[in-house]
């Protein structure tokens, strides 16, 4: 092999390894994010797109602080439904919608916040539950603003600024939106997972109680990360909803988490790539089984979830970091090997 050949492996090997690299990764997530609808149907893209950004916000607190909350589809569902409402009764456009819908959730995501991360583990789990599913009780019993079990209709796409230039009702340039907001997001997760507040997470995920020795307040960090996620969440909430254009109160309910968590750990956690490869992966195979098998989707997923706690608890972006590190590992040893065939004796 030549010093070209093996000076272009190389350049390619350490290509691989910044592309699959979590968090550095985040230009090659980008630029699938954008290109994603060429590879896919329109539809299956824009689920993908949303509901991965929404795994994505709930890894800000499981992946990154080790918050396991089991609650977290109600900033979901409280986006969707109160954007609904802008929309249909002020006919508010999309971004300032959005803008709205991201600032109140902001602050119901704070109040809950200091009340739950009073406590900790599985207790913490149980009341983010409770509040969950009071939000589920909450949209059936208000039936006159929010259709009840019968669920929500007439909801619309407005154009994003009101202007009246981009027609949402295309699917590409709803795509296009989403796509820009989801850049967003995954840009400032990338951002906030490299800075020293993303670090912070790190150490109370590693050893909370260390963590307060060195004089951090951790019930404060806590509060702010989950009162974060919770704002994203919803703006993927107000999202889902005017893509669907229905809603039903089963959008709070608790396997809407559920599904949530499989993407993450699936995916990989304390990353950004993890949980939208995790959700692109899932919502594929939900589209192929439902239109072949539709009973074998839930063994499916369960032999998968199975097999990643048992042999790879990374996720698929573990599995990804050690096929190019044994990618690189094959490749340098074969260039030794040149080295020592082309040397003299």
């Amino acid at each position: 092999m030549s010093e070209a050949e093996r000076a272009d492996m190389s350049r390619w090997g350490r290509l691989f390894t910044r592309l699959f690299e979590t968090p550095s990764g985040v230009f090659g997530l980008i630029l699938a994010i954008l290109t994603l609808p060429l590879f896919v149907s329109i539809g299956l893209a824009t689920e993908i797109l949303i509901l991965g950004v929404f795994a994505l916000s709930y890894n800000l607190m499981f992946g990154f602080t080790g918050l396991l909350s089991f609650g977290h589809a109600l900033f979901f569902g409280f986006g969707a439904y109160l954007a609904a409402g802008i929309i249909i009764e002020t006919g508010l456009p999309l971004l300032p919608t959005l803008v709205v819908v991201f600032l109140l959730a902001l602050g119901l995501s704070l109040v809950i916040g200091l009340i739950s991360i009073q406590l900790s583990g599985i207790a913490f789990a149980m009341v983010t539950l409770a509040f969950a599913q009071l939000g589920y009780e909450a949209v059936l019993k208000l039936d006159e603003y929010t259709g009840g079990a019968d669920g929500l209709l007439g909801i619309y796409r407005p154009s994003p600024l009101g202007l009246g230039l981009v027609d949402l009702t295309d699917e590409v340039m709803f795509y296009a939106v989403c796509a820009g907001i989801a850049v967003l997001c995954v840009s400032y997760t990338y951002l906030l997972s490299r800075s020293l507040f993303g670090r912070t997470l790190t150490a109370i995920r590693i050893n909370e109680e260390r963590t307060a020795a060195l004089g951090v307040n951790t019930y404060r960090v806590k509060v702010i990360v989950f009162t974060i996620a919770g704002g994203m969440a919803a703006v993927m909430g107000g999202l889902w909803g005017m893509y669907i254009r229905f809603l039903s109160p089963q959008i709070l309910y608790w396997s809407n988490t559920g599904d949530v968590i499989l993407y993450t750990l699936i995916g990989g956690m304390q990353s950004v790539m993890g949980p939208i490869l995790g959700a692109g992966f899932l919502r594929s195979v939900n589209r192929l089984l439902f239109e072949t098998e539709p009973g074998y989707y839930n063994v499916t997923v369960g032999t998968i979830f199975v097999l990643i706690v048992l042999f790879e608890r990374g996720g698929f972006i573990e599995m990804l970091n050690r096929a190019v590190q044994s990618l690189k590992n094959t490749v340098g040893k074969r260039s030794k090997s040149d080295e020592n065939s082309d040397s003299p004796r």
